[in-house]
């Protein structure tokens, strides 16, 4: 879609999307089904509601749901008031969870009932918070149930309901939008800040890889506090005009059976979903699948080939991290499996060997990566300025990505460590740091690498 740059925030995207196709369905969910409209409209209530308890340009706002719509509504009317989202892990508890809560100077936390509990277990420590705004969860409980978090609470329909109206603010393309945890790499998780033109400057790169169009429909299976399902899946679904169906969560068993259901033609996968879709008993109609393409990535060989042969899709895998965007990729006319493939344009990249020199083709290096678009990238973390910016580079805090440069692609090399997973997160293992492996727009004013 076409956007002017002051305009490029994530509700200038849908508010431009409302203004031009307002009735047309964007969002499936367990059933029930918003247009754009629909869904400005109510994301325009909880901006509304949520300045009412004062909340301003600037504040950290805290979500802690599952996978929907509601989510979304808060997501986006955050936006519109120039707040910064939160998103939280929901299986965090205890230490974590109030660390990340606190560390983040969360002002407000959005709470599905589900999770009331692990709050409870933490509410002495949680002394920044103003509010806590409690949304019914999937159990037979209403907000009298949650009493015991004292006299900050409030009931989501308290916040919801209203005629929509609020005081907008000036949201710039270069405002932080959201707060996004890594997965505690290098000791505990640092809150990476990212602006509004990062989640469209991703969403376009994914778009490319795609070839998304407004014929097209995701499914969202992955959970929304995490920058996948933001970053990769509804935003892309967005600046396309495509449909997105948001799933409670990933189901092997009922993956296939709504993909068909809702006529889905694309999918993101993580970790091992590859290998899970693969162990099902397999059917004769497993070609027989509206799917046209599934991004991600780390896919080895075998079950790259494997799956596009049996399932009779096309896989399109990438490299990025949440605080650098996603600098190479493949596409579906360029494709190789192993590869996380070319260089995006967007960005500028080195191989170098310790010294700082950049090596030659198939030779092992640091990846060194800097973007070329101003604002598509993290700003800071958060609260953590021993991280910060020195001497032009991020100190300790990235993993030194070894690459291996081959004629027309790049190749990442494994560790050969293997990450495990817990509640949805990669927990990486201890690796040796050297210096700092990517560049900010905190020197923007430097050179651009030779």
């Amino acid at each position: 879609m076409a956007m002017t740059f002051e305009n490029r925030t994530v509700h200038g995207v849908i508010e431009q999307l409302a203004a031009e196709c307002s009735d047309k369905n964007f969002l499936t969910c367990e059933g029930e089904e918003f247009t754009y409209g629909e869904m400005n409209n109510a994301a325009n209530k909880m901006a509304a509601g949520l300045q009412k308890i004062g909340v301003k340009k600037n504040d950290k706002v805290a979500i802690m749901m599952s996978n929907r719509p509601e989510f979304l509504f808060t997501w986006f009317g955050l936006c519109k008031l120039g707040a910064v989202e939160v998103p939280v892990n929901t299986a965090h508890k205890g230490a974590v969870l109030s660390y990340m809560l606190n560390m983040s100077d969360s002002v407000i936390l959005i709470l599905e009932m589900d999770f009331v509990q692990q709050i409870k277990d933490i509410l002495p420590q949680l002394t920044k918070l103003r509010h806590i705004v409690i949304l019914g969860g999937d159990r037979d409980l209403n907000v009298a149930d949650a009493a015991g978090l004292d006299h900050r609470t409030i009931p989501y329909g308290q916040i919801s309901k209203n005629d929509g109206n609020f005081e907008p603010c000036l949201v710039l393309p270069s405002d932080p939008c959201a707060i996004m945890f890594t997965s505690g790499t290098t000791g505990p998780s640092k809150g990476a800040v990212v602006p509004h033109n990062y989640q469209l400057v991703m969403a376009e790169i994914i778009c490319g890889m795609a070839e998304y169009s407004d014929e097209d429909c995701l499914y969202n299976a992955l959970p929304l506090f995490h920058g996948n399902a933001q970053t990769l899946s509804t935003m892309p679904a967005l600046i396309s005009g495509a449909r997105m169906v948001l799933s409670k969560k990933f189901s092997a068993t009922r993956f296939w059976d709504d993909i068909r259901r809702y006529n889905c033609t694309e999918f993101n996968y993580i970790g091992g979903i590859l290998a899970i879709l693969l162990k099902a008993e397999p059917k004769e109609s497993d070609g027989d699948n509206p799917i046209r393409v599934m991004i991600g990535a780390g896919a080895n060989k075998e079950i790259f080939t494997a799956f596009e042969d049996r399932f009779n899709v096309q896989l399109v895998e990438g490299y990025g991290m949440s605080e650098i965007g996603t600098p190479l990729n493949t596409s579906p006319g360029d494709r190789r499996p192993g590869s996380c493939g070319t260089l995006n344009p967007g960005y500028q990249i080195k191989l170098v060997d310790d010294e700082g020199q950049e090596v030659g083709t198939d030779t092992p290096g640091e990846l060194l990566i800097r973007p070329l678009q101003d604002h598509s990238m993290m700003l800071e973390y958060y609260n953590m300025p021993e991280k910060q910016l020195r001497h032009g580079k991020i100190s300790g805090s990235i993993p030194v990505i070894i690459c291996k440069k081959m004629p027309r692609d790049i190749i990442i090399l494994s560790t050969g460590k293997k990450m495990p997973c817990a509640a949805g997160e990669r927990i990486f293992p201890p690796l040796k740091w050297s210096k700092a492996s990517i560049a900010t727009r905190q020197f923007w004013n430097l050179p651009l690498l030779p």
